[in-house]
């Protein structure tokens, strides 16, 4: 538990995953994914800078390299589809605390807005995942301050 505690401050603080694999491992990238693919596919379609970035976001939470995260995606996104789905909240539900929750939220923001077309049924999926998240408006609220600190701060770096 320490040294998961530990892996997940790391990556808060710097982005970078620190974590030996295991099957639970596994299960939480495929439901991590499922989640990326159901919001990006929420407006009827992923479009390609959704599809990458979900990619990378994968990449930077769990230290994946090569064709992994790509294949955990399609994994996740066929394990978790229609019925399922009750399944992969269930799952997060179980595995992840409000700071991983909020982190799931800030990446589901980052999603939304990548390809420039803020459809109203991705932001409906990202409200409706906050809720099946069970996570407390504080904590959504603190989300969207992260997600606008850190645009400001590439702004300022670009």
């Amino acid at each position: 538990m320490v040294r998961r505690a530990l892996s997940d401050l790391i990556y808060r603080g710097t982005g970078i995953a620190i974590r030996r694999r295991t099957a639970a491992d596994r299960d939480e990238q495929l439901a991590v994914a499922a989640l990326l693919a159901w919001v990006a596919g929420g407006d009827g379609s992923e479009s390609t800078e959704e599809m990458v970035l979900a990619v990378e976001l994968l990449r930077r939470r769990y230290g994946l390299s090569g064709t992994e995260p790509l294949e955990i995606l399609t994994l996740g996104r066929d394990r978790y589809s229609g019925k399922r789905r009750d399944d992969l909240f269930a799952l997060l539900n179980e595995r992840f605390g409000l700071p991983d929750k909020q982190d799931l939220l800030v990446m589901l923001l980052d999603l939304v807005a990548v390809d420039g077309s803020k459809r109203a049924q991705e932001i409906e999926l990202l409200a409706e995942a906050a809720r099946r998240l069970k996570v407390p408006d504080s904590i959504v609220s603190r989300a969207y301050e992260t997600y606008f600190e850190q645009r400001r701060s590439l702004k300022g770096r670009g």
